[in-house]
């Protein structure tokens, strides 16, 4: 055999050497990040087991039970996987894109019962008294197939969790499964964006904003527009609303955003009005304070009067009557004193 034919050869074997090193490093990572998975998830339910004081040979199952009995109203952790599944209108209704998120495919639900079948057993949950409180993170996707069939209140997870934590990065669903530390069991978690798992993980998610929250308040929460802490796209990505200019907020207006996030920009900008009217009411009031004679306080007064009618202070609002206190308060301690009084503050603005 020849020089380059032996060297060919022995090629060949080095390469074949270096893949089988590859592959035996790449099994034995991979079994290291089982080992260290496995450690991460039973100090995870060690914490569950401290936090709701179970007993140490507790299950999954026995966390499930314990958050479902902490409201019988809203059993969401349970009653509503039980109750929903992936619904479907017949054979060949899964579009591509949707399967595409939640990798369901026609095959999946050729057998399932249509809607209009489907529906009905959501009302009939044993206990609930005859009142229905559905809840779901993003409510208003369910209700428009819900609100139709069925008279029910509804909590959203996703409006309550901006409230209740805005201070996170994100308030998706599975991003408040991780952020908030829920005890949620992996297999029944999983996969993301199915009917079941997301069900499970939203009742849970319920369950935790019902330690800091009456359902009352959930409810009314539900009921108003979502509040942002801040952008999550642009320039301002990132930032609260108050760092946007005032021409990028009515920018805003003018464009298709939701109503949600309308609402925020309108808030956001009447704010910034009413702070600008409070520096004025304080200074108005500072300039009441300020007159050294009941002279100076009447010419002061009328000489305001166009800025006052201009901001809407006018006899009846809050604002006329607090600079008419200040007035008549400072005119009895005028009318009181041997001669003017001058403030440190200088003379009326």
């Amino acid at each position: 055999m020849t020089y380059n034919g032996l060297k060919v050869k022995y090629d060949a074997f080095a390469a074949e050497a270096a893949r089988a090193d590859d592959i035996a490093r790449e099994e034995a990572e991979a079994v290291e990040q089982r080992r260290r998975s496995e450690r991460l998830e039973n100090l995870e339910f060690a914490k569950i087991i401290l936090r709701y004081g179970l007993k140490d040979d507790a299950e999954w199952s026995d966390v499930l039970k314990e958050l479902r009995g902490r409201d019988k109203r809203l059993d969401l952790a349970i009653a509503m996987e039980e109750t929903r599944g992936d619904w479907t209108e017949g054979f060949y209704r899964v579009p591509p894109e949707s399967s595409s998120i939640h990798h369901i495919t026609d095959e999946d639900v050729k057998d399932a019962p249509p809607w209009a079948d489907r529906w009905r057993m959501l009302v009939e949950v044993p206990g609930d008294d005859g009142k229905i409180i559905f809840a779901a993170h993003a409510a208003h996707y369910e209700r428009q197939y819900l609100d139709p069939l069925i008279r029910a209140d509804w909590i959203c997870t996703w409006k309550c969790s901006l409230r209740q934590w805005p201070e996170l990065e994100s308030h998706k669903l599975q991003a408040l499964r991780y952020a908030l530390k829920l005890p949620a069991d992996p297999e029944r978690a999983s996969p993301p964006h199915r009917a079941a798992p997301d069900s499970y993980v939203c009742g849970l998610v319920l369950l935790e904003l019902l330690e800091y929250q009456t359902v009352e308040t959930l409810l009314r929460w539900s009921s108003e527009p979502a509040v942002f802490p801040k952008f999550d796209f642009g320039k301002f990505d990132g930032k609260p609303l108050s760092a946007a200019d005032d021409g990028f907020l009515t920018w805003m207006l003018d464009k298709d955003f939701s109503e949600d996030w309308k609402w925020n920009v309108r808030r956001e900008l009447e704010r910034r009005v009413a702070a600008k009217r409070d520096v004025r009411i304080k200074k108005w009031v500072d300039g009441v304070r300020s007159a050294a004679t009941v002279k100076d306080l009447e010419n002061w007064w009328f000489g305001e009067a166009e800025a006052f009618a201009a901001e809407r202070i006018i006899p009846g609002t809050d604002e006329y009557d607090l600079l008419i206190r200040e007035a008549a308060s400072r005119k009895a301690v005028l009318q009181a004193a041997p001669g003017p009084i001058f403030e440190s503050s200088g003379a009326p603005a």
